[in-house]
């Protein structure tokens, strides 16, 4: 089953850690209202980035489809049904899932 990881849609730049597929992450998301859209870095447990500056987006993977040292196999993803076009759509718009390794594999 696909694991919810909680984006509260305030303050506006904010971080957080997480444990997903066993592995801890940071997460940092940040509302940029003149390009009216969160962004989000990834970093590994020692707090090295593993990808920055990545527009928050229903539907879209937030890591590319190569699996990046640092992250467990499987996939992090924005699911939802609309657009994240104002700061207090992320989480409600667009919710950010773990899928495993099999969950990505199984479709």
């Amino acid at each position: 089953m696909p694991q919810l990881i909680p984006t509260p849609s305030t303050p506006a730049d904010y971080r957080m850690t997480t444990s997903v597929g066993g592995v801890e992450i940071g997460l940092r998301l940040r509302w940029l209202p003149r390009a009216a859209g969160w962004f989000v870095d990834v970093f590994d447990a020692a707090g090295n980035p593993l990808q920055v500056g990545r527009r928050v987006a229903a539907g879209t993977r937030l890591t590319s489809d190569a699996t990046l040292p640092g992250l467990p196999a499987g996939a992090l993803v924005w699911l939802g049904a609309g657009d994240v076009e104002t700061q207090a759509a992320l989480g409600v718009s667009a919710q950010l899932y773990y899928l495993s390794a099999a969950e990505v594999a199984g479709g």
